[in-house]
């Protein structure tokens, strides 16, 4: 948005470059709530909890749970 607003002159400049394409963020697929059931049954105990927070929130469990 504020690339647009920089091309378009309703602002000077943008704080960082915003440009389509894709990056290292984009998804490739999801889980259906019944396929992220069936792996979260056979994860340990300890781990389903995580698991439960990063899909309801859609984290990556790397780096945001």
């Amino acid at each position: 948005m504020m690339s647009l607003a920089v091309e378009n002159g309703r602002l000077c400049y943008a704080t960082s470059p915003l440009r389509g394409g894709r990056g290292q963020n984009h998804v490739e697929g999801f889980f259906e709530r019944a396929q992220f059931e069936a792996v979260c049954r056979r994860l340990p105990a300890d781990l389903q909890s995580a698991a439960h927070i990063a899909f309801t929130f859609g984290w990556r469990t790397q780096s945001e749970v």
